[in-house]
């Protein structure tokens, strides 16, 4: 009789969020639009995985739903219609081969300008 064993393989969801783009959030604020910039985390300890994008959500003044949600590669993201001197938040999730983790994001504030 043979014993066998049982390899497991465990990837964790990451444990850190990317960090604020600290030279420039917030870009090309208009009366209906804005793009927001963050950068992957510095102390990679606890990404669990390799980074494979990032998942983000716009969210209204006095709100907790996305009204709107997208993943992307890149370090930025661009919202546009949007009512004139509003603020916004904007969440921002890494995206690794453990999948993303919804209790470690980083939010940026973010306001368009009044129409005039």
């Amino acid at each position: 009789m043979s014993s066998g064993h049982v390899l497991s393989l465990f990837v964790l969801e990451p444990g850190v969020a990317p960090e604020l783009n600290a030279t420039m959030p917030v870009s090309d604020s208009t009366n209906s639009s804005f793009a927001v910039h963050w950068q992957p985390p510095h102390n990679c300890t606890s990404l669990s995985g390799y980074l494979y994008k990032y998942r983000y959500q716009l969210i209204g003044h006095n709100s907790s739903t996305p009204l709107r949600e997208g993943i992307t590669h890149q370090t930025s993201a661009t919202f546009s219609g949007l009512t004139p001197h509003t603020m916004y938040t904007v969440r921002v999730y890494l995206i690794t081969s453990g999948g993303w983790n919804p209790r470690h994001q980083l939010e940026i504030p973010a306001q368009t300008r009044a129409t005039s």
